[in-house]
């Protein structure tokens, strides 16, 4: 959990209520340090930078993803890496990254335009959608391995199916 800080204001996010800044680049190692230490003896480790949305501290990503490949060579241990993201936020320094050093990312995207801007709202209120959308097809078209996390609520039970679809149509071929 690099940061609890967030550029969209989903209306069920619990993350910006979580207390503390972000993480400091040395808790960060500590916390590596202690991944591999207590995966002393498997074959491989997995980290997974998430948030709030972890790619408004994407140097200290690099950092990280840098010590914890260093850590777990010197383990004798493979390192995968996972980063879960809202999907805004998208350069190519960024795309590079993730091709390069992710063995999946994970895009939170609830499915249609219809479905997924009645909650994930940035800071002026407006849908993200079309940004989300357009962010996923890029990561697509780049080779970067793809989840999409659909997030399920009482007034979207009746479009799961649709929504679902609608990924699928994308090109998602998993969801959370």
């Amino acid at each position: 959990l690099l940061t609890n800080a967030c550029n969209l204001r989903c209306g069920y996010c619990i993350a910006r209520d979580l207390p503390g800044p972000a993480m400091t680049e040395e808790v960060g190692r500590k916390a590596v340090d202690l991944f591999v230490h207590l995966a002393k003896g498997a074959k491989s480790l997995e980290v997974t930078f998430t948030g709030g949305e972890p790619l408004l501290e994407f140097p200290l990503v690099q950092n990280l993803t840098e010590y914890a490949k260093e850590r777990a060579c010197a383990a004798a241990m493979d390192v995968r890496f996972v980063l879960k993201t809202n999907g805004t936020i998208l350069n190519q320094a960024i795309v590079s990254y993730m091709r390069d050093h992710c063995s999946r990312v994970v895009v939170s995207i609830d499915g249609t335009p219809k479905a997924h801007d009645a909650t994930r709202k940035n800071i002026g209120g407006r849908g993200s959608h079309q940004v989300v959308r357009r962010n996923l097809l890029r990561l697509l078209h780049e080779g970067v391995s793809c989840v999409a996390s659909m997030t399920i609520l009482p007034s979207l039970c009746r479009a799961v199916l649709q929504n679902v679809r609608y990924l699928h149509g994308l090109g998602i071929d998993q969801i959370d």
